[in-house]
């Protein structure tokens, strides 16, 4: 996955809190390419990740 935040345009409707995630810009904005949530067993959201997550 490219990862040069100058590609990516902010992802509508997706709103991120991680301020540490490469992919969060100006807040709460996501502009990663695509996202990835997971684990496909999870039964509730507490149980899930985004598997997008990179650490600045």
């Amino acid at each position: 996955m490219n990862t040069d935040k100058k590609e990516y345009r902010v992802i509508s409707g997706i709103k991120c809190e991680v301020e540490n995630c490469k992919y969060n810009s100006d807040g709460c904005h996501c502009i990663a390419g695509s996202i990835e949530v997971g684990p496909s067993h999870a039964a509730s959201s507490e149980e899930t990740v985004c598997d997008t997550f990179i650490p600045r």
